[in-house]
């Protein structure tokens, strides 16, 4: 009887085995791109492409917008320059979120 019980156990951790290395292999699977490269680097990387594309055109429009206002004599907006603001503020929001999710 001692020696069944010993073979049942066996049994057991013999079946159960195997779910258990395929949990590992799908968490590895998970973690890599098709071509075993790193998907987190992979990701930060393509943030980081994006951000300096953000910074870039930030940094036109916001050219473009000085030139504007120091263009206009009077007081008043151009509604021009209030849409180019407004595009600078979602392009910054963005890239805030971008940074915000590498920490």
């Amino acid at each position: 009887m001692w020696s069944q019980s010993r073979v049942v156990l066996l049994l057991c951790f013999l079946l159960l085995a195997p779910l258990a290395g395929s949990q590992q292999a799908s968490t590895i699977r998970e973690d890599t791109l098709p071509n075993g490269k790193s998907r987190k680097l992979a990701i930060i990387r393509d943030d980081y492409k994006h951000s300096l594309e953000d910074v870039t055109e930030i940094l036109k429009l916001a050219h473009e917008l000085e030139d504007q206002l120091l263009a206009d004599t009077e007081h008043v907006v151009n509604l021009d320059s209030m849409k180019k603001a407004e595009q600078i503020e979602e392009l910054a929001k963005s890239l805030q979120k971008r940074m915000k999710r590498i920490y």
